[in-house]
């Protein structure tokens, strides 16, 4: 008997009828997406929190209020994918329309086109790590009701009043995770600040759900009125408590100077209320051309030029201490052989010794000479000359000379000097 086989990418045997539907969706899709008039170029966050956005094609509809028919207005919009099987999480972020966009619902798994509900960041969360003293900001979803405390002996008043509770939704991710129990955030202006603290046990409280599997997704704060303290928060910047957290960062040097290819090490010292303290200190060279710096604090001088090296508190590059880089040209080097003594004449019947050496822009080097008598001077009965190393040599007066001086010859590679010696009377 013969079998004969088929293989399912030439005949798809085993394709599922909802594959096959969302093949031919995703080919109608593809073919209608740019002919819609609701499409635009939207950004969108590569990973939870990375900050870094990439350019998405996307149509862009109203929300409608399932319940109630009403359209949510302009702080809600409804995306909706090309790709009709993509993957979308809650809490991703998107930017457009000069807003940040947080994913507050996805169609993920009922509807395709893929699509999903995303709500307008209209504040910003801002506080202060009491940890290490970092500053952090990410933007967020404040609830436009504000709901009062309920008084139940009373049924509470009919009223909305500010002394109440507020929910604020952001993105659950590595920054937004560090929020604390009971921290307070300031939300306003510079001239009107209003305070929430946190209830409960911050991103813990069972009242805050990631609304996702994993460590990233949506965080919802429950948050109460709370008091703006004008001696520690920061009411410019809008960060609580940044009074209460005073760090200093000092440099060991506020200039350096040298020549292109010297290095110098660089030492930062934080201080917290006064007491030193082990925080990590972010390095920056302004001129990387001239001047770079290592995370250590080494400096290595690249190009004559001038820069500025900075030492930044991590997380809060308010905080920091400068000093000034200056790389001079470097100087021609100039060589010179050095005689000692420099007496250039021995009393008949001494012996004088001479050291030689080779000097760098002033600086001896360790260099080694040879030493030979130039022939044709002196008579060689007239003296003794003995070589003792590279640097030294001695001659012994034993007759006088007075028709030419003694001349020693001393050569350490390219560099050669003459000495000339006069061998003179016994007095």
């Amino acid at each position: 008997m013969a079998y004969t086989y088929y293989t399912t990418y030439k005949n798809n045997l085993a394709k599922a009828p909802k594959t096959d539907y969302m093949e031919e969706f995703q080919a109608v899709t593809d073919d209608q997406f740019y002919n819609s008039s609701d499409w635009y170029t939207i950004q969108e966050e590569t990973s939870f929190g990375s900050g870094v956005y990439q350019n998405l094609d996307v149509r862009i509809n109203g929300v409608i209020n399932p319940t109630t028919g009403v359209n949510q207005g302009d702080d809600w919009k409804k995306l909706i994918f090309k790709n009709i099987d993509r993957t979308i999480r809650v809490g991703a972020m998107f930017v457009f329309d000069g807003n940040y966009w947080v994913t507050v619902s996805t169609s993920a798994l009922s509807d395709f086109p893929t699509t999903c509900t995303v709500r307008r960041a209209n504040n910003t969360l801002r506080w202060i790590d009491l940890d290490d003293g970092a500053k952090y900001d990410f933007p967020c979803v404040l609830d436009y009701i504000i709901q009062e405390n309920r008084d139940y002996a009373t049924a509470g008043s009919k009223f909305v009043n500010p002394s109440g509770l507020l929910q604020v939704i952001t993105q659950l991710n590595a920054t937004t995770n560090k929020i604390k129990p009971s921290i307070r955030f300031l939300f306003g202006n510079q001239d009107n600040w209003t305070a929430y603290e946190v209830f409960g046990g911050g991103v813990n409280n069972f009242n805050n759900p990631t609304a996702t599997i994993g460590s990233t997704g949506i965080l919802k704060l429950s948050m109460g009125v709370s008091h703006v303290n004008t001696d520690i928060d920061d009411l410019v910047n809008g960060y609580a408590l940044a009074g209460k957290l005073v760090y200093l960062v000092e440099l060991d040097k506020s200039a350096i100077s040298g020549e292109v290819s010297d290095t110098f090490d660089l030492s930062a010292t934080v201080t917290l209320n006064g007491d030193t303290v082990t925080r990590s200190v972010d390095w920056e060279s302004d001129d990387e051309d001239v001047a770079t710096v290592s995370s250590s604090g080494l400096v290595t001088f690249i190009a004559t030029g001038s820069a500025t090296i900075t030492a930044s508190l991590a997380g809060d590059s308010s905080i920091y201490d400068t000093c000034s880089v200056t790389v001079n040209t470097t100087p021609i080097s100039e060589y010179v052989v050095v005689f000692t003594p420099e007496t250039n004449y021995i009393l008949e019947g001494n012996t004088q010794q001479y050291a030689v050496t080779l000097e760098k822009n002033g600086v001896t080097q360790a260099d080694v000479f040879t030493f030979a008598i130039v022939a044709g001077t002196v008579p060689t009965d007239h003296y003794t000359f003995t070589s003792i190393d590279g640097n030294n040599f001695s001659v012994e007066n034993i007759e006088k000379y007075v028709g030419e001086d003694l001349v020693v010859r001393a050569t350490s590679g390219i560099y050669t000097k003459d000495i000339s010696i006069f061998l003179k009377g016994a007095w």
